[in-house]
C-alpha cells in the first residue's frame, strides 16, 4: 500500500509540474524510485520502528530522569509518570530529530540515486543541495501530523494513517527533489 501511494504521490507531482508540456512523458524510473522508497521505509521500516518506539519511549524517558515510571507516582524519583501528550511529543522528538535526519534522508537519497542512475558524485551533490530544504519542509509538515498520529491514532492504525498523509508528503518531496 505504501509503495503504491508513494508512486501515486510522485505521479501527481510529475503531472502537475509538467501540465503545460504537451510532450510530457511520465518518468517511470523516478516513479519506481519513489515506489521502492515507500515500500522499504514506510511499509516495512516504519511498521517496526513505531512499534518499537511505542514499546520503549516510556522506559527511555524514565531512565533519563525525564519522568517517573508507570506508577501513579514513582516513589524513587518523586516524579509523575508521563502524560499521553508528553509521550506523543517524546515520540515525535525522537523520530523527527533523530531518525529522520540520520535514517530517513540518507535512505531516501541512496535509493532514489541508485534507481535514478546517478553516480556517487551526482548523488552526493544532489543530497547536499536538497538535504536542508527538504528537512525544513519535513518539520513543517510532519511534526504536527506525527503528533496527531502518536497522540490520537492507535498503534495498529498508525501506518495506514501515515500512508494517507504520505501521499501529500510525496507530492511535496517529489516536486522539490
Amino acid at each position: 500500500t505504501s509503495a503504491v501511494l508513494c508512486a501515486v504521490g510522485d505521479a501527481i507531482a510529475q503531472f502537475a509540474a509538467r501540465a503545460e508540456d504537451k510532450e510530457f512523458e511520465y518518468d517511470f524510473k523516478r516513479g519506481a524510485a519513489f515506489m521502492s522508497f515507500g515500500a522499504v521505509y514506510t511499509g516495512v521500516y516504519q511498521h517496526y520502528w513505531f512499534s518499537y518506539l511505542s514499546d520503549h519511549i516510556e522506559a527511555w524517558g524514565a531512565s533519563l530522569g525525564l519522568w517517573g515510571k508507570s506508577l501513579p507516582l514513582d516513589t524513587f524519583s518523586g516524579k509523575e509518570p508521563p502524560s499521553d501528550v508528553t509521550l506523543a511529543a517524546a515520540k515525535v522528538a525522537v523520530n523527527q530529530f533523530f531518525m529522520i535526519p540520520v535514517g530517513y534522508y540518507p535512505l531516501f537519497f541512496s535509493i532514489t540515486a541508485v534507481l535514478g542512475g546517478l553516480n556517487f558524485e551526482q548523488a552526493v551533490a544532489r543530497a547536499q543541495s536538497l538535504y536542508l530544504p527538504l528537512l525544513r519542509r519535513n518539520y513543517v509538515f510532519w511534526v504536527p501530523v506525527q503528533f496527531l498520529q502518536f497522540f490520537i491514532v492507535p498503534t495498529e492504525w498508525q501506518i495506514p494513517f501515515l500512508c494517507a498523509a504520505s501521499v501529500v508528503w510525496t507530492v511535496i518531496l517529489s516536486a522539490v527533489s
